[in-house]
């Protein structure tokens, strides 16, 4: 018998949604292949490529993390939390490459920068599809939290 509300039961449905998603654009990053339509295509070439599905993927995982310095400018103007999305390229070294932010909240005080140089540190474990290390595109969500008492 199971005890989990309705509640618990959409939201386990919603991630399993997501992590599908996650792999089905995982796939297209990597083979670089493009379609339209609810398919997903079949082994021919699309756009000049081959598409080649990924039938054994291991990572990237993340080996370290630098966290983010709470930027002064946000401290002086008493915020106390921040968060950025960063667009990455994770190189067959596992290096970050390529950062781009994608959003910021708020903006103006200085989360930008401060996520930059704290992905910039990040190293991963590179992507392995098919028994070939490949680079890889991501987004990353950096979270910035600091307590209202903090000097």
């Amino acid at each position: 018998m199971s005890l989990a509300t309705p509640n618990a039961a959409r939201q386990n449905r919603l991630g399993v949604g997501r992590h599908l998603a996650s792999i089905i654009g995982l796939l297209v990053l990597v083979t670089g292949a493009t379609w339209s339509g609810s398919s997903i295509p079949s082994n021919h070439a699309v756009a000049g490529r081959e598409v080649h599905p990924i039938w054994r993927s291991i990572g990237p995982n993340l080996l370290r993390k630098v966290p983010p310095r709470f930027p002064r400018k946000a401290a002086r103007a008493g915020l106390t939390d921040g968060m950025v999305i960063v667009h990455i390229l994770i190189d067959t070294d596992g290096h970050t490459r390529d950062l781009q932010v994608i959003q910021s909240d708020p903006t103006g005080f200085g989360f930008e920068e401060a996520a930059l140089r704290a992905v910039a540190k990040w190293r991963y474990e590179p992507l392995i599809a098919n028994g070939e290390v490949k680079s890889v595109y991501l987004l990353v969500k950096v979270d910035f939290h600091r307590d209202r008492h903090e000097a």
